[in-house]
This record gives C-alpha cells, sequence and structure tokens, in this order.
C-alpha cells in the first residue's frame, strides 16, 4: 500500500513527524465538526425524521493530509516545547 503525500513530503518545511500529526488531527476535528453541521442543517430543513446523513468520500484524516500538502492549511511550529503546534487557513 503506497502512502500518499509521503511523510517526507510533509516535513520538507522543517517540520517534524509529531507537528504534522498535531496539526493533522487538528484539522480532522475541524472536518469532522463541518460534516456533523452539515447533517444537522439537512436535518433540521427536513420535514422528516428518516433523513440520511450525508456521504463523504475520504475520511477525515485523510481529507486533512491532503489539505495540508495542497498548501490550505499552514503548519506553525511552536517556538517553545510544551506549546501547542498551530495552523492556519490560507
Amino acid at each position: 500500500m503506497m502512502n500518499e503525500p509521503s511523510i517526507e513530503k510533509l516535513t520538507k518545511d522543517g517540520l517534524n513527524r509529531y507537528q504534522v500529526c498535531i496539526a493533522t488531527a487538528k484539522i480532522a476535528r475541524e472536518i469532522i465538526n463541518e460534516y456533523n453541521e452539515e447533517a444537522n442543517r439537512i436535518a433540521a430543513a427536513s420535514d422528516t425524521l428518516n433523513v440520511k446523513r450525508p456521504v463523504h468520500d475520504d475520511k477525515p484524516v485523510k481529507t486533512a493530509v491532503h489539505a495540508i500538502d495542497r498548501g490550505d492549511y499552514k503548519v506553525i511550529p511552536a517556538d517553545h516545547k510544551g506549546e501547542e503546534v498551530l495552523y492556519g487557513k490560507e
């Protein structure tokens, strides 16, 4: 199985694996929240109780990794140990 993008590609800007992992988890959490908000909007707009949740092709972590790779998010490493890894949507 080929993992794309590779960790080497994601860490080329001086980030380490830990920073990429933390940023990916935070972005995936945002994506999950967006999915849930979308499902809630659809359910609220529908008159029936049997509304199916929207289906997304990729899992949130995979979507987050590809978003980092495309440059949709910029990972900003912390200056001091113990601080959080920050990220920003570009």
